[in-house]
């Protein structure tokens, strides 16, 4: 670690997207003003991932400590925390909330998800809620304190009340929060 940074233990924090790094930096920066912040994009869900089981999980998170550690040129032993955020979407309906949909890929509403192929959606919510409860129960990963968050469904769900956002506008969207925060900063606590 830099010499500047020396006296602050690192906290990683994993989220799945760019957009979900650009919308929460700012705020894990501010709450976490004591630690040295870094963030590591899985590029998408890592327990909707098909081919991520029970036994590989906890080395797949490890590997992108290991790439955060190579990045930001630190040493495992400063780290303080691994902190991953999930999105739900949608895994502890039960399949009765699971119907037919036009789109392609699945669509959520507040009480559903929508999809062509209802047995898919039935598939992946089983793998991903054992892998979300495998995690959940988890106090550290390779010996580093590890705690996982979830959305209730996803981050524009939790942060904007907007479901199913284009690929476009979950780019925009983060550059919206954060101008919003910043004029209203002076009313935010944690600000």
């Amino acid at each position: 670690m830099t010499k500047n940074n020396s006296s602050k233990k690192v906290v990683i924090f994993i989220v799945e997207g760019s957009s979900d790094r650009a919308a929460l930096k700012m705020i894990f920066q501010k709450i976490y003003s004591h630690k040295n912040i870094h963030f590591e994009v899985t590029g998408g869900d890592i327990t909707s991932d098909e081919n991520t089981t029970i036994k590989d999980v906890e080395t797949k998170i490890y590997n992108y400590v290991k790439n955060c550690m190579k990045y930001g040129k630190f040493k495992k032993s400063d780290i303080w925390s691994i902190v991953q955020i999930f999105d739900t979407d949608g895994t502890y309906i039960p399949n009765s909330a699971i119907q037919y949909g036009e789109n392609e890929g699945f669509q959520y509403t507040t009480t559903n998800i929508l999809a062509k192929k209802l047995k898919s959606v039935e598939i992946r919510n089983s793998r991903k809620s054992k892998l979300m409860n495998h995690l959940r129960a988890l106090d550290s990963i390779k010996d580093i304190p590890y705690k996982g968050y979830y959305f209730s469904c996803n981050l524009d769900h939790a942060l904007y009340n907007i479901q199913n956002l284009s690929l476009r506008k979950k780019k925009n969207m983060p550059i919206f929060f954060i101008a919003v925060l910043q004029e209203r900063k002076k009313a935010l606590l944690i600000f």
